[in-house]
């Protein structure tokens, strides 16, 4: 693979594992900041954004670069229209992030628990979670239905090639990459 082709797969990685994080964090961690004592919120907080950091803060920026450098260094098999997508959805995650989470999250260190800064937070993140979402959707479909010679090989079996044989018995029909057009075609 090329290194456009890894920056793909790089991302599209990247975007899946962000997508689920961002997820989790709106439907299980952000309303359970409600639950935590007033006395005890601050360094709960604290600890909570401490841990994040390195297993999911710094892939999703990274995720977010990634996808912005996908629109100047791409596999000329990949649409413009689906990069421009996925640096989209994280210049919205970018944007979001430092504009309206950051500085709520900031908050709640300095001034304690306030269930309208939790709210917000919830409320906030959501254009995140969807643009991860978005993000997630595109790569993927871009990896499968654009570029698929563009990573490892997977051979199809033809299923209906040897009808009657178990299928461990069926053959695998030979495929080249067609190198114009970077799609699978059968070999004559």
């Amino acid at each position: 693979m090329d290194a456009p082709s890894w920056l793909l797969l790089a991302t599209t990685v990247l975007f899946l594992y962000a997508t689920g994080g961002s997820w989790m964090l709106q439907v299980v961690s952000y309303p359970t900041y409600a639950l935590v004592g007033e006395r005890e919120f601050v360094p709960f907080h604290k600890d909570s954004g401490r841990r994040l950091m390195p297993v999911f803060i710094l892939p999703a920026v990274v995720a977010c670069l990634f996808a912005v450098a996908l629109v100047f260094w791409r596999s000329t098999a990949m649409p413009l229209w689906a990069a421009l997508v996925a640096a989209g959805g994280g210049l919205v995650i970018l944007g979001t992030t430092f504009a309206l989470e950051v500085p709520k999250h900031n908050r709640l260190d300095a001034e304690g628990k306030s269930l309208a800064l939790i709210a917000g937070l919830i409320r906030d993140n959501l254009p995140r979670s969807l643009a991860w979402t978005l993000g997630s959707a595109v790569l993927v479909f871009t990896r499968i239905y654009c570029c698929p010679g563009e990573g490892p090989s997977v051979e199809r079996v033809s299923l209906g090639a040897r009808a009657g044989h178990p299928p461990h018995q069926q053959f695998v029909e030979p495929r080249e990459i067609h190198p114009r057009h970077h799609s699978p075609v059968l070999s004559s």
